[in-house]
């Protein structure tokens, strides 16, 4: 096996240095997981194929979802023995838009939404289905045109976020150093032989996938370009031709703090570990890559139903040695011959069994929960991003924000007024101090489940405190005595309601939907079109008296408060 002397007498002194992953990033998967139930952890583990262009809650995706909690899908154009006329999951945009949106309505977190996106013959999404042409990275590689890359793969990536998916299994990072490989350089799928010109291309490829919320994966590890043999048929030994060069783009990435996700390849390399393939192997996986390389982050299975795995091994104890080697997702495409709508099921149990049976520790199962938590938290940290319109009936979409409204949000939107008193979604929902939240121009919506059956069970987030937090000490966020202005008077705030407001203020919901007032009435002057109105803040809102708009709905508005909060988290411009 290659010692770690001698791995690093083999890579040092030919790495560039760049920044290194903070101490804090490292030592974050190995803290004790949150109080999370076992069988969350271990569903999120996995990454399943399914078949069907359309689902519902009869199909069992919704099932593995909702019960088993998997972390991710995977989407296919096909899938085997016929790789032509048997459609897997994909006919057109509208179509797909439609079904990854539908897939994440049923999950209480974001799913990890998968495709093989690498450009030119390996591409999911190709031109007779209405996409975009792509090209290769061999070709991308030879015209070693940095700039074309970069551009190629923004549109790639604007495509993928256009239909909500949300991680590439790409780019290959393979060296085509064996022109005959019969997986790699057969299809182009490596941008070169040469080390650094495929970091270059990938990191170009990476950074053009990050600008539209995209991960990346990088694969296929510990170096796939130079087999003989194609693992997806059998048994692939590479002791005998690898070199210690493959290994370069990964460690220059990783260093770089680009590596989203790292793919293992199914090879064999006896030098490194003369009993398992990289998959199952802890000396390739946790030896090398985790502590030598320095990766703490997601380290997901190739296939593992392809040969090279199930020609050896069985069901249950692949997953259990890709575990003890250190692989946090496993991916079960379900493309085989043979169907499994229980695969995810079965996969679950073995797993939990291994827990069970003390093989595997629920330490290992929390290091690996920790890391897909973390890598699906950066999906949410910024929830303004826009999103695709699903066309589905049951979810309203806004052109004019590219956010959309569904379930208990859009009741409660509708019920209460709707445009004229929320304003049009900027964000997705997400999750927020363990609430699911969502702004709006006007407001913040919240979702409380411990106050279901009570009207509290949507509520508006207090931005009104959260605007006039920086405006105390102005004249009318102090204090009032109660009767020396015109109105009803609130002792909890010491703040009067205008005789302007009280009207609205009763038929919308009162306290329940706006809170206590926090400041007298006083006058401003909209900063759009000149004209003085009326404002008071208060816990929820801005409501806001326009005299020019006297005799419409529109006479009382509730002030932009959304979007002020939005801007000051500096999520929009």
């Amino acid at each position: 096996m290659i010692s770690r002397r001698m791995f690093c007498k083999l890579i040092g002194s030919s790495l560039v240095t760049l920044p290194m992953v903070a101490a804090t990033e490292r030592l974050f998967a190995q803290e004790q997981a949150p109080d999370v139930d076992l069988s969350v952890k271990i569903g999120h583990m996995l990454m399943m194929g399914f078949r069907g262009t359309q689902i519902d809650t009869d199909h069992h995706i919704v099932r593995d979802i909702q019960k088993y909690h998997i972390g991710g899908v995977i989407l296919f154009s096909h899938y085997a023995p016929d790789k032509v006329s048997t459609r897997n999951n994909i006919q057109s945009a509208t179509q797909l838009q439609a079904l990854i949106a539908t897939l994440q309505s049923f999950a209480p977190t974001p799913l990890l939404v998968a495709i093989d996106y690498e450009g030119g013959q390996v591409s999911r999404l190709n031109e007779d289905q209405g996409f975009p042409p792509t090209v290769s990275h061999g070709h991308l590689g030879e015209l070693n045109d940095l700039a074309n890359t970069r551009s190629h793969a923004t549109i790639m990536a604007r495509t993928l976020a256009q239909l909500g998916i949300n991680l590439n299994l790409a780019p290959v990072v393979d060296l085509n150093t064996n022109p005959k490989n019969p997986v790699i350089a057969r299809f182009e799928r490596s941008f070169s032989g040469n080390a650094d010109l495929v970091t270059r291309h990938a990191v170009e490829f990476i950074k053009a996938h990050a600008e539209q919320g995209i991960f990346c994966t990088l694969k296929h590890f510990p170096g796939h370009g130079s087999s003989t043999n194609d693992s997806h048929l059998g048994f692939t030994d590479i002791t005998n031709t690898w070199s210690v060069g493959e290994l370069k783009p990964y460690s220059k990435m990783i260093k770089a703090n680009l590596a989203d996700v790292i793919m293992t390849a199914h090879v064999f390399h006896s030098g490194m570990d003369d009993t398992y393939p990289a998959t199952l192997s802890r000396a390739i996986l946790t030896d090398m890559l985790r502590h030598e390389m320095g990766y703490d982050g997601v380290i997901l299975t190739d296939d593992l139903q392809m040969k090279a795995i199930t020609n050896f091994y069985g069901f249950d104890a692949a997953i259990q040695h890709a575990i003890e080697a250190g692989v946090d997702m496993i991916m079960l495409a379900n493309i085989a011959d043979y169907y499994d709508a229980d695969l995810a099921v079965r996969a679950v149990n073995v797993i939990e069994q291994l827990v069970r049976d003390g093989i595997i520790s629920e330490q290992r199962i929390d290091q690996s929960y920790r890391r897909i938590a973390r890598l699906k938290q950066r999906l949410q940290e910024n929830p303004t991003l826009r999103v695709t319109d699903p066309q589905s009936p049951d979810v309203l979409y806004f052109p004019e924000t590219g956010h959309t409204l569904h379930g208990i949000f859009l009741n409660y939107w509708l019920a209460h007024g709707g445009l004229a008193m929320f304003g049009f979604p900027l964000t997705r929902e997400f999750a927020e101090q363990g609430i699911t939240v969502q702004y709006f121009e006007r407001v913040r919506f919240e979702y409380h489940p411990g106050a279901t059956h009570s009207v509290g069970t949507v509520m508006l987030g207090v931005l009104g405190r959260e605007a006039a937090e920086a405006r105390h000490g102005e004249l009318p966020f102090e204090p009032a005595i109660k009767g020396v202005r015109k109105g009803r008077y609130f002792p909890e705030t010491g703040h009067h309601l205008s005789p302007l407001f009280e009207d609205y203020w009763d038929e919308q919901g009162g306290l329940a939907l706006f809170g206590y007032p926090i400041s007298e009435p006083f006058r401003d002057v909209s900063q759009i079109d000149g004209h003085p109105y009326l404002v008071q803040y208060f816990e929820r809102v801005r409501l806001e008296h326009h005299p020019e708009h006297a005799g419409t709905p529109y006479v009382v508005i509730p002030g932009m408060l959304g979007l002020e909060s939005l801007r000051a988290r500096g999520w929009i411009d």
